[in-house]
């Protein structure tokens, strides 16, 4: 089902403003009416972005503007857990330095992560900084971590416990042998 936020909800909230049936609508931009009705249930597939683009001309929707709308309504976060599996764990100059994945999501609402279900922070750990995320392992204004050093450790070679083993388990089945 399609949400308040969505492309296909404000079309059919469009639609149904202008008292435009479905059916009519379907005809103006030659697709079928089932074609229209799945696509203001949310399957965005069952329309070509050409029609897409027919339908919002033909309904008054800017979505130029629907889209500048939507983005800035939008902040990017991250999972602060170093175990996550949505975060990256990599070695510069013998530290071991973990770049988050970092998700667009709604600005201001609780986000919950899709790897580990923690909830997603949109702002710097850092109590003195806290400003919002930037692409990047470490802020940009004060160069704290995202997920700090510290988080990362905890479990066998330095990594947090069970991702650890897979890791040095993953590496020694990848190493590189000399044959006989």
């Amino acid at each position: 089902m399609a949400t308040s936020e969505s492309l296909p909800w404000k079309l059919r909230q469009a639609r149904l403003e202008r008292s435009i049936k479905q059916v009519e609508l379907a005809r103006q931009l030659g697709v079928s009416q089932a074609a229209v009705s799945q696509f203001e249930r949310g399957n965005t597939s069952a329309l070509s972005f050409a029609k897409i683009k027919d339908a919002a001309r033909v309904l008054g929707l800017d979505l130029l503007r629907e889209r500048e709308a939507a983005v800035e309504s939008r902040a990017l976060m991250y999972c602060e857990r170093a175990d996550c599996l949505a975060n990256v764990a990599y070695t510069r100059g013998g530290k071991t330095i973990v770049r988050p994945r970092m998700t667009l999501a709604a600005a201001g609402m609780a986000s919950y992560c899709c790897e580990c279900g923690e909830l997603l922070l949109d702002h710097c750990p850092n109590e003195d900084c806290a400003q919002p995320v930037s692409e990047g392992s470490f802020c940009a204004a004060c160069g704290t971590a995202y997920v700090p050093p510290a988080a990362a450790g905890g479990g066998e070679n330095g990594q947090a416990d069970g991702r650890g083993r897979d890791l040095e388990r993953i590496r020694e089945l990848t190493r590189p042998r000399v044959l006989d």
